[in-house]
């Protein structure tokens, strides 16, 4: 706000004041002065001059002193107002008493415009808070404080302030706070620019390591298997290769009973060859997308029983029972859209590997139907499943017992062959198991109705 000009009033004072100074001077004068002698004259005339000279050199000091001021004036404006930072007074309850130009020209206002006003006026709503806490503590503690927040412009757009505050005094002696602020828009955009880097060289090292983690579990995976794969396919061919030999080299000497049982053994560990390689051949297959379902009317009873009759030479007779419970709903139409061939692996499997597991108690086949899902669950009285094994044996070249001294011969297929027969027929299968009580396979297959004229195609 500008100050209302006194000069007149000023000048008339001085006036007053130089008039009695003359008054009082003239009464120290002779009452006669024109008694006075050459010489006293000549004394008063040198003193007069004196005097004059005198006064010019106040006068010449005044106006040098004059031009000092207006000096510092001007180095006040460029040091103050032409600052490359924003400086502002604010009181105690947070109004603007003084802004430099810059200040004015980071918030895009005149200076007119900022005076008297709450310096709240300016700053983003979300980061008043900041702002508020830090002037607290500036009055309460008396201490320097600094703060980042967001400011607006009178455009109503925003950029990031740096602000220094510390405690002074106007010229009442009321404490008020020098404020320092400027534009740090430009580090706060490289300082997120580094983040965002920082953070997609963390995903890519992310990534990386997965990656190398999940090549070294490829990897450990490819050498189990072919660990697991040279026992498999040695042990039928060598004995494939021995009982082929001895009929080859005693051809004459041996009896007709030892020639059947020799060739028995050619035969089923042939029969035990090829289904290994019909495992790892399907596998293949479906990794690569080239298996295709082929769907026809199905007799569910008779394919379940087809299975277990398939299964039971290889149950211990006498120690194991074997049982099959079907839904009464399944009594009077069994026949059902699904792909036999597929449906016949998985039973196979599932049954194959608790005859294998199981030497005394029970295997047990249970058939129902659920809303549009077939369930088949095949359950055993076996040594069961550990719980920290159950979510791996679905996995390629998995066993619940992978062990060298296993007893039981295979090379970890079956079940995630059953496994992703499940998901190629949009159906699930999952296990229950406790180790030392047996396990439950659980086949849920989505067959929506019974068949009905022409076979439907895989979608």
């Amino acid at each position: 706000m500008e100050k209302k000009d006194n000069r007149p009033e000023q000048v008339t004072e001085l006036r007053r004041r130089a008039e009695e100074i003359a008054r009082e001077k003239s009464a120290l004068l002779p009452e006669n002065i024109k008694a006075l002698s050459p010489e006293e004259t000549q004394r008063t005339l040198q003193e007069l001059r004196v005097h004059q000279i005198e006064l010019e050199m106040q006068n010449e000091e005044l106006r040098r002193a004059q031009a000092e001021l207006d000096a510092t004036r001007a180095r006040y404006f460029d040091l103050y107002d032409l600052a490359p930072v924003g400086y502002c007074t604010v009181s105690e309850k947070g109004l603007i008493l003084e802004a430099n130009l810059t200040a004015c020209t980071l918030l895009g206002v005149t200076r007119s415009v900022m005076f008297s006003k709450p310096i709240t006026r300016f700053i983003l709503k979300a980061d008043q808070d900041i702002y508020y806490l830090h002037r607290k503590q500036l009055f309460e503690t008396g201490k320097p404080q600094i703060c980042e927040i967001r400011m607006l412009k009178q455009d109503g757009t925003t950029f990031w302030a740096h602000l220094e505050a510390a405690v002074a005094q106007d010229t009442e002696g009321n404490p008020v706070a020098r404020v320092v602020m400027s534009d740090i828009t430009g580090r706060k955009r490289a300082e997120e620019a580094i983040l965002e880097t920082n953070l997609h060289l963390k995903g890519a090292i992310v990534r990386a390591n997965h990656m190398a983690v999940v090549a070294k579990i490829a990897n450990m995976s490819k050498n189990a298997f072919m660990a697991n794969m040279s026992h498999e396919l040695r042990t039928p061919l060598n004995s494939i290769i021995g009982f082929t030999e001895l009929m080859i080299e005693n051809p004459t000497d041996l009896s007709k009973e030892k020639q059947e049982m020799y060739l028995e053994k050619i035969h089923r560990n042939g029969i035990c060859l090829l289904g290994l390689i019909n495992d790892i051949l399907d596998l293949s297959r479906i990794d690569a997308g080239k298996m295709k379902l082929e769907y026809e009317s199905v007799d569910i009873r008779g394919l379940i029983n087809e299975c277990l009759d398939e299964i039971a030479p290889a149950i211990k007779s006498g120690q194991v029972e074997l049982r099959r419970i079907f839904d009464p709903s399944l009594q009077t139409s069994s026949h059902w859209n699904t792909d036999p061939i597929r449906l016949r692996q998985i039973m196979l499997n599932l049954l194959g590997n608790a005859s294998k597991f199981t030497s005394a108690g029970h295997i047990e086949v249970r058939v129902r139907v659920s809303g549009d899902q077939l369930v088949i669950e095949v359950e055993d009285t076996g040594r069961g499943i550990a719980a920290e094994d159950q979510s791996r044996i679905f996995n390629e070249f998995e066993q619940a017992d992978s062990s060298s001294t296993r007893s039981q011969g295979g090379a970890g297929l079956g079940l995630a062959i059953c496994r992703r027969l499940c998901d190629l027929m949009k159906g699930s299968i999952r296990v229950e198991s406790k180790l030392g009580e047996g396990s439950c396979f659980i086949l849920e297959l989505p067959i929506n109705k019974p068949f009905s004229g022409q076979p439907e195609a895989m979608p």
